[in-house]
């Protein structure tokens, strides 16, 4: 169970790690390339329903939206049950200045798990 535990809460902070907040941009998609990984669908401030895909791992602090934004997280919580056993984890990245701060949440259900989970985080501006 424990083994179980470990690999969703490392999807989970993964999926965390993609979801941030995000601005309108003149690119049309996350930049190509190996190792991205699609994290779902969120709800963010601002920008509505938003997929988001990034790097993996639990020390990746940034992801992109559908449409190309990019998203600099500054926390992640994540909170529900798995098995009936109840969980919370949470993380932060540290502060970061001069971005447009926004909040993304995704709720879901299944295989014996109910998962909340929220991402703080920051638009990054187009270059």
């Amino acid at each position: 169970m424990q083994r179980t535990i470990a690999r969703r809460v490392s999807f989970l902070c993964a999926v965390g790690l993609l979801a941030a907040a995000a601005t309108s941009s003149s690119a049309t998609g996350p930049p190509p390339g190996p190792g991205l990984e699609a994290f779902g669908t969120y709800t963010c401030d601002g920008l509505g329903e938003v997929d988001l895909v990034g790097p993996r791992g639990d020390k990746a602090a940034s992801v992109f939206t559908s449409s190309g934004d990019h998203l600099s997280l500054f926390s992640l919580e994540i909170s529900g049950t798995f098995d009936d056993q109840p969980f919370e984890f949470s993380k932060s990245y540290g502060r970061k200045s001069a971005l447009t701060a926004l909040t993304c949440t995704q709720h879901f259900e299944g295989d014996n798990a109910i998962v909340d989970i929220t991402l703080a985080g920051g638009l990054v501006p187009p270059k």
